[in-house]
């Protein structure tokens, strides 16, 4: 029986490993949405993980998988927000185009800036 629980704790310290790099991952990509001024988009993330995967991952893992779905549901949450990061850094790309040239045009009309060229 005790070699039973010890095996269940390693296979569940295996799993909810995979969580502490995902964790790190969405940290960095809220920092990283932080720094270049996209708050909208860093909160989704920061809540998304923190507080939306985690109630969906507690209420619904566990019935799924059994008893290890607790520990699944730490990665999975993960993997989850791993995605939303994602799809914030390609919304995020497209307005950093749009916001540059939107300070260029700006810049031009109050003639801070010389000799510049807006391209498309």
């Amino acid at each position: 029986m005790c070699q039973g629980f010890s095996f269940s704790s390693f296979n569940a310290i295996r799993i909810y490993g995979l969580s502490y790099v995902l964790i790190g991952v969405n940290v960095l990509a809220s920092a990283y949405l932080t720094a270049l001024e996209q708050p909208k988009y860093s909160l989704v993330t920061s809540m998304s993980y923190t507080f939306v995967f985690v109630l969906i991952g507690l209420m619904v893992f566990p019935q799924l998988l059994g008893p290890s779905g607790l520990w699944w549901g730490c990665s999975l949450e993960g993997i989850f927000d791993t995605h939303v990061a994602t799809i914030s850094f390609g919304d995020q790309e497209k307005n950093a185009k749009r916001n540059y040239l939107i300070r260029l045009t700006f810049l031009k009309k109050t003639k801070l800036v010389q000799g510049t060229t807006l391209k498309n």
